[in-house]
């Protein structure tokens, strides 16, 4: 088992302990994020299963105190009913009521479509990976579709759903119109995230001391490019003709590829977010968040110049957006909601704070809504 396996195991099992805990949860994970991410940056690999075993002990401490405050709460968990997506809420972010719905997994990813909401996670009890699809209209499951065993990252094109799975180093393309998988692409190390371009799927993976992006033909399957970018890079998007990696080792960086020559066109860190880890796209800016960091960073394309940062009063753990606003989730349950204005500015200015029933796994917008996954449910928030 590489270092990197390791330490994705390690965050597994903080995500799947993190699910079923309450604030308090979220300052034990943060603690937690420090100690197996801190030594991992200052050591060297011969020292990184040492500090594996002193993040995952403190992982079992956790765990525990996370079952005590369960118990105490009387075991307290959203409601798993499905409460239907297509019934209006009334009021926007601010006062709207949170819908929620059930899904048969502890879901970990989640990508919202025009007519399907898609959640990648595995089933309670098993590392066997899933992809299942619910109708965003009624919350009934459409499809429920075996992948590689834990699920981290998804992109959904017109035709297929494409899954990485970090413990198979593989990441599973499924047919929409088959819900099944068929065909099975290997990548050089544990897949991390997944982006789609014109012509092109593009996947993140890290081996021990690098990350590649690896471009793969959808037509065919077949790999044409393999990319050094680099190391520990956890996102990447498709935007401003671009693709875009966030990494974080080594002061992390944010990395710009050509989606057509396949070279690298600037790698650059950034001031103010120390690990870059979620990056999502605005007409004509990225908006960036990092691990163990309190700020928005928003980078300008194409040059990828910083034009603000944001300070924030709690620790990043996701980022999304959509036409109106940026939206920022901490690694407790809050989640704070940046407008944008007529001209494309971002205002830092009293930004709309909400705090969600439970701590999310993943984040997105779609459908004119702020999306989560808690557990086993899904929660959805009106945006506007």
């Amino acid at each position: 088992m590489t270092d990197t396996d390791v330490e994705m195991q390690l965050r597994q099992t903080l995500r799947a302990l993190a699910r079923n805990a309450d604030q308090s949860a979220a300052h034990a994970e943060a603690a937690i994020r420090e100690r197996l991410t801190e030594p991992a940056r200052r050591s060297s690999s011969r020292r990184w299963p040492a500090a594996a075993a002193s993040a995952l002990a403190m992982a079992v401490i956790a765990g525990a105190a996370f079952a005590l405050a369960q118990a105490n709460s009387g075991g307290h968990h959203p409601d798993s009913r499905n409460e239907g997506t297509a019934r209006p809420a009334a009021g926007g972010f601010a006062s709207a009521r949170i819908n929620a719905m059930s899904v048969p997994i502890w879901p970990d990813q989640l990508v919202v479509t025009p007519n399907a909401i898609w959640v990648g996670g595995n089933k309670p009890g098993s590392t066997a990976g899933r992809l299942v699809r619910v109708n965003p209209a009624t919350g009934s499951i459409v499809a429920d579709i075996p992948v590689g065993r834990q699920p981290a990252g998804i992109a959904v094109s017109a035709t297929d759903a494409w899954v990485t799975s970090p413990a198979d180093h593989s990441v599973s393309r499924v047919s929409i119109r088959r819900s099944a998988v068929v065909a099975t692409i290997h990548t050089p190390g544990p897949p991390i995230a997944v982006a789609i371009s014109p012509g092109a799927v593009w996947i993140v993976s890290n081996g021990r001391d690098s990350a590649t992006l690896t471009r793969v033909d959808p037509a065919t399957g077949r790999v044409t490019a393999n990319i050094s970018v680099p190391p520990t890079a956890r996102d990447a998007v498709y935007a401003g003709h671009a693709i875009w990696v966030a990494s974080e080792l080594n002061g992390g960086a944010l990395t710009k590829v050509d989606p057509v020559s396949s070279k690298v066109l600037l790698s650059k860190r950034l001031p103010n977010i120390r690990d870059p880890f979620d990056i999502a796209a605005l007409g004509d800016t990225l908006a960036v968040v990092g691990e163990n960091n309190r700020a928005l960073d928003l980078v300008s394309m194409p040059a990828g110049k910083v034009k603000a940062s944001i300070p924030l009063p709690f620790y990043t753990a996701a980022v999304s957006a959509d036409a109106h606003a940026v939206y920022v989730a901490s690694n407790g349950r809050a989640v704070a909601r940046f407008p944008v204005s007529s001209s494309g500015s971002i205002s830092s200015r009293s930004p709309i704070r909400r705090t969600l029933p439970s701590l999310p796994g993943a984040m997105t917008t779609g459908l004119g809504s702020v999306w989560f996954a808690s557990n086993n449910t899904l929660i959805r928030i009106p945006a506007s």
